[in-house]
Protein backbone atom coordinates (compact mmCIF):
# COMPACT_ATOMS: atom_id res chain seq x y z
CA UNK A 1 0.00 0.00 0.00
CA UNK A 2 2.90 2.52 1.28
CA UNK A 3 4.66 1.56 -1.91
CA UNK A 4 1.78 2.59 -4.18
CA UNK A 5 0.87 5.79 -2.90
CA UNK A 6 4.42 7.04 -1.60
CA UNK A 7 6.66 6.64 -4.59
CA UNK A 8 9.59 6.36 -2.44
CA UNK A 9 13.14 6.61 -4.10
CA UNK A 10 15.94 4.69 -3.64
CA UNK A 11 16.69 6.10 -0.05
CA UNK A 12 13.77 3.61 1.19
CA UNK A 13 14.91 1.17 4.32
CA UNK A 14 12.79 -1.05 5.49
CA UNK A 15 13.52 -2.42 8.88
CA UNK A 16 11.73 -5.54 10.19
CA UNK A 17 13.06 -8.07 12.90
CA UNK A 18 14.95 -11.08 11.60
CA UNK A 19 11.96 -13.65 11.55
CA UNK A 20 11.74 -16.13 8.44
CA UNK A 21 9.44 -13.89 5.95
CA UNK A 22 11.72 -11.17 5.97
CA UNK A 23 14.99 -12.93 5.39
CA UNK A 24 13.01 -15.41 2.75
CA UNK A 25 14.90 -15.01 -0.49
CA UNK A 26 11.44 -13.92 -2.20
CA UNK A 27 10.84 -11.38 -0.20
CA UNK A 28 14.14 -9.61 -0.84
CA UNK A 29 14.14 -10.08 -4.43
CA UNK A 30 11.15 -7.95 -3.75
CA UNK A 31 12.42 -5.80 -1.94
CA UNK A 32 15.61 -5.48 -4.07
CA UNK A 33 13.88 -4.88 -7.12
CA UNK A 34 12.08 -1.88 -5.59
CA UNK A 35 15.66 -1.05 -5.06
CA UNK A 36 14.49 -1.01 -0.88
CA UNK A 37 17.39 -1.60 1.62
CA UNK A 38 16.92 -4.30 3.58
CA UNK A 39 17.77 -3.82 7.98
CA UNK A 40 17.28 -6.17 10.33
CA UNK A 41 17.52 -6.35 13.91
CA UNK A 42 20.58 -7.15 15.80
CA UNK A 43 20.44 -10.81 16.97
CA UNK A 44 19.10 -10.90 20.15
CA UNK A 45 18.17 -7.03 20.83
CA UNK A 46 14.35 -6.40 20.73
CA UNK A 47 14.66 -2.96 21.18
CA UNK A 48 16.00 -2.22 17.48
CA UNK A 49 12.54 -3.09 16.09
CA UNK A 50 10.25 -1.68 19.57
CA UNK A 51 8.81 1.19 17.34
CA UNK A 52 7.26 -1.27 14.82
CA UNK A 53 5.85 -3.67 17.26
CA UNK A 54 4.23 -0.89 19.15
CA UNK A 55 2.80 0.17 15.97
CA UNK A 56 1.80 -3.08 15.49
CA UNK A 57 0.83 -3.90 19.01
CA UNK A 58 -1.45 -0.56 18.38
CA UNK A 59 -3.50 -1.92 15.41
CA UNK A 60 -4.17 -5.13 17.24
CA UNK A 61 -5.58 -3.54 20.44
CA UNK A 62 -6.79 -0.81 18.52
CA UNK A 63 -9.43 -2.84 15.51
CA UNK A 64 -7.82 -6.68 14.90
CA UNK A 65 -9.22 -7.82 18.45
CA UNK A 66 -12.59 -5.91 18.35
CA UNK A 67 -13.04 -7.42 15.17
CA UNK A 68 -14.42 -10.79 13.31
CA UNK A 69 -13.25 -10.96 10.14
CA UNK A 70 -15.12 -13.67 7.82
CA UNK A 71 -12.94 -12.93 4.55
CA UNK A 72 -9.13 -12.37 4.18
CA UNK A 73 -10.76 -9.48 1.93
CA UNK A 74 -12.68 -7.88 4.29
CA UNK A 75 -9.73 -7.95 7.20
CA UNK A 76 -7.72 -6.00 3.90
CA UNK A 77 -10.10 -3.77 3.62
CA UNK A 78 -10.40 -3.19 7.68
CA UNK A 79 -7.02 -2.57 7.86
CA UNK A 80 -5.98 -0.41 4.87
CA UNK A 81 -9.03 1.83 6.71
CA UNK A 82 -7.35 1.85 9.90
CA UNK A 83 -3.84 2.55 8.75
CA UNK A 84 -5.37 5.88 6.74
CA UNK A 85 -7.05 6.97 9.61
CA UNK A 86 -3.87 6.20 12.45
CA UNK A 87 -1.88 8.38 10.05
CA UNK A 88 -3.99 11.00 8.78
CA UNK A 89 -6.41 11.53 12.21
CA UNK A 90 -5.08 9.40 15.13
CA UNK A 91 -3.09 12.10 17.08
CA UNK A 92 0.37 10.74 18.72
CA UNK A 93 1.83 11.61 22.08
CA UNK A 94 5.06 11.20 20.58
CA UNK A 95 4.33 13.33 17.92
CA UNK A 96 3.10 16.26 20.25
CA UNK A 97 -0.05 14.90 20.10
CA UNK A 98 -0.49 15.81 15.91
CA UNK A 99 -1.22 12.94 13.40
CA UNK A 100 1.68 11.19 11.15
CA UNK A 101 0.65 12.98 8.14
CA UNK A 102 0.74 16.69 10.10
CA UNK A 103 3.93 15.97 11.87
CA UNK A 104 5.58 15.07 8.07
CA UNK A 105 3.89 18.13 6.80
CA UNK A 106 5.44 20.12 9.68
CA UNK A 107 9.13 18.57 9.33
CA UNK A 108 9.06 19.28 5.68
CA UNK A 109 8.47 22.76 6.36
CA UNK A 110 10.90 22.82 9.08
CA UNK A 111 13.64 21.45 7.03
CA UNK A 112 13.50 23.45 4.32
CA UNK A 113 13.02 26.43 5.97
CA UNK A 114 15.73 28.68 4.83
CA UNK A 115 19.04 28.08 6.54
CA UNK A 116 19.64 31.75 7.76
CA UNK A 117 15.80 31.44 9.73
CA UNK A 118 15.36 32.89 12.63
CA UNK A 119 13.97 30.38 16.11
CA UNK A 120 10.65 32.76 15.60
CA UNK A 121 10.20 31.66 11.71
CA UNK A 122 10.91 28.04 12.87
CA UNK A 123 8.17 28.12 15.33
CA UNK A 124 5.88 29.09 13.04
CA UNK A 125 6.22 25.88 11.04
CA UNK A 126 4.29 24.43 14.40
CA UNK A 127 8.19 22.46 15.00
CA UNK A 128 8.40 23.45 18.65
CA UNK A 129 12.45 24.10 18.97
CA UNK A 130 12.58 24.14 22.98
CA UNK A 131 15.10 21.16 23.43
CA UNK A 132 12.93 19.09 25.92
CA UNK A 133 10.59 18.94 23.24
CA UNK A 134 9.50 15.20 21.88
CA UNK A 135 9.08 16.65 18.37
CA UNK A 136 12.69 18.03 18.42
CA UNK A 137 14.20 14.85 19.96
CA UNK A 138 12.17 12.77 16.85
CA UNK A 139 14.05 14.74 14.44
CA UNK A 140 17.10 14.75 16.09
CA UNK A 141 16.60 10.64 15.82
CA UNK A 142 15.65 11.15 12.09
CA UNK A 143 12.46 9.65 12.92
CA UNK A 144 9.32 11.20 11.81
Amino acid sequence: MALGLRQPDHTLMHHSDRGVQYAAAEYRAVLEARGIALAMSRKGNGYDNAPMESANGTLKTDRVYAQQYHTRAAAKRDLIDYVGYHNTERRHSSLDYVSPTEFEARWSAWQTAPAASTRDEKEDTGIQTDERSPVVETLQEGIF
